[in-house]
């Protein structure tokens, strides 16, 4: 079984290696083509979806590269209000007509230390989940604030300060049975061809090697949170 899998890991870093070189390549003709004199408005909105397109898809090549285990973390010092400030035109381009992304964010946010692009993808992967849990439109609010947890799965309880950012809708949220498996890798309650189940396995694989943790809170009818809380440059605390 082992080496089956180790086969299927093989297989999964090659297919995304290859569409990760395909997509880059995508994207530099839609830049060149943007820059050509005489590109009007329309040739620019037919761009800006194209890219987006590609956004999703080398999103997608990061969730199989990080379910592969072939994703090695850049810890570098990250400051959290001005990382989504600069990733909010992203996020609002790769979501549907119809979604707004809004922040509302505290400040003077203390720094992190994480792998900036794998962040970017955990954000991006909730903003597409809550987009898409409401069909009808809706409003995505990304907050960021800071709280004082227990850190997990220590022998000697330790407080830590961590930056907890999250993400909510007002979408059809989750049963338990269903957010209790949100996390496995593949897992999707949507049609073939419509989600691949890797997102939420990304996001709680990344954010547990940046040492955080993962809340969900979610119920039918209610719509959906995601806290990612990550812990900020600081000694811990003893108990």
């Amino acid at each position: 079984q082992q080496r089956q899998l180790d086969n299927v890991g093989r297989l999964t870093r090659g297919l995304a290696h290859e569409f990760n070189n395909l997509l880059t390549t995508i994207g530099n003709a839609l830049d060149l083509i943007a820059l050509r004199p005489g590109a009007d408005g329309r040739t620019q909105a037919l761009v800006d979806l194209a890219h987006a397109a590609a956004d999703r898809g080398s999103l997608l090549t990061r969730q199989l590269l990080a379910f592969s285990a072939d994703q090695t973390l850049v810890r570098e010092p990250v400051l959290v209000q001005d990382f989504l400030l600069d990733a909010l035109p992203v996020l609002r381009r790769a979501c549907p007509a119809g979604i707004e992304v809004q922040l509302d964010l505290t400040s003077d946010l203390p720094p992190i230390v994480t792998d900036g692009v794998q962040l970017h993808s955990a954000v991006l992967n909730l903003v597409l989940n809550s987009g898409e849990a409401m069909p009808q439109g809706g409003t995505v609010t990304i907050t960021a604030e800071v709280e004082q947890r227990l850190a997990p799965d220590l022998s000697q309880p330790m407080r830590r300060h961590y930056v907890a950012i999250a993400v909510t809708d007002q979408g059809n949220g989750m049963p338990p049975d269903i957010a209790e498996r949100a996390s496995e890798p593949f897992f999707t309650t949507k049609e073939i061809g419509k989600g691949s189940g890797l997102g939420l396995s990304q996001v709680f694989g990344f954010v547990s090697q940046c040492d955080g943790f993962v809340d969900v809170q979610t119920a039918p009818g209610r719509g959906t949170t995601v806290r990612l809380l990550l812990p900020v440059i600081e000694e811990v605390e003893h108990v």
